[in-house]
């Protein structure tokens, strides 16, 4: 299921599908109790211009990744698993995350590792 944007959502595009199995005669459990999340995405806008080559080598090269030849985001691999795709533009994407606490805590670990650096001004 892709596209949910809450557990309730979830909740009820689960049965919709099942509903849809049943009605083509594939014999499925109903219940919805066991629903696994496991990929959140989310994206959010640290409201200040970056430049990404300063940026990748000010940062601990264990966790980043950046070729923009390749690619024009930043990758930075956060602590809890999740990775963070940063771009210059200060617009960012979180992918990986299992919960809603993964999101604010990769988020904030950007947030911190970009202040170390010397970024200030971040949304």
């Amino acid at each position: 299921m892709v596209g949910a944007k809450s557990k309730q959502e979830l909740r009820e595009g689960t049965e919709k599908f099942l509903k849809s199995l049943i009605n083509l005669g594939i014999e499925v459990e109903t219940s919805t109790d066991n629903i696994l999340i496991q990929n959140i995405v989310a994206n959010y806008d640290l409201n200040v211009e970056l430049d990404l080559s300063i940026v990748a080598l000010s940062l601990d090269l264990e966790n980043v990744e950046y070729e923009p030849e390749q690619f024009p985001g930043l990758i930075y691999r956060s602590i809890n698993g999740s990775t963070v795709l940063v771009f210059g533009s200060g617009k960012s994407v979180i992918t990986g995350a299992n919960t809603y606490e993964d999101i604010i805590n990769s988020r904030d670990e950007v947030k911190e590792k970009l202040r170390e650096i010397g970024v200030t001004r971040l949304n």
